[in-house]
């Protein structure tokens, strides 16, 4: 207790950040894309409360990390239908959520295994 009774707490290393508690990853395919607004359509499946799929438009800004086949790629390099994996920022002061990564995946690695 400091004097006049207060509390304080000091965030513990490693403690999520606002910027942590805005950002959401989703799998899913690309729907639609912009090359020249910078934008993506991703189709995803949600699990919250039912499943049903959902579609999401995020701005893809210049210094975003994109990933295909392992190496880095361009914006110019994604696809219609290409499956990805996209971490984006909730932002309330933008009109569209912005992307901070993209990782293309391919729909066979991502596929559950079965023994057999």
């Amino acid at each position: 207790m400091v004097p006049g009774g207060e509390c304080q707490y000091a965030a513990a290393p490693g403690a999520d950040t606002d910027e942590d508690r805005n950002t959401v990853t989703i799998e899913g395919q690309i729907s639609s894309i912009d090359w020249v607004g910078g934008v993506i359509t991703v189709r995803w499946l949600q699990y919250d409360p039912y499943i049903k799929y959902d579609e999401i438009t995020l701005s893809v800004p210049r210094d975003i990390k994109i990933m295909k086949a392992s190496q880095p790629a361009g914006f110019n390099e994604l696809s219609q239908f290409d499956h990805v994996t996209v971490k984006y920022r909730k932002d309330k002061s933008v009109s569209l959520p912005r992307a901070v990564s993209i990782t293309v995946t391919n729909a066979i690695d991502i596929a559950p295994t079965y023994n057999r």
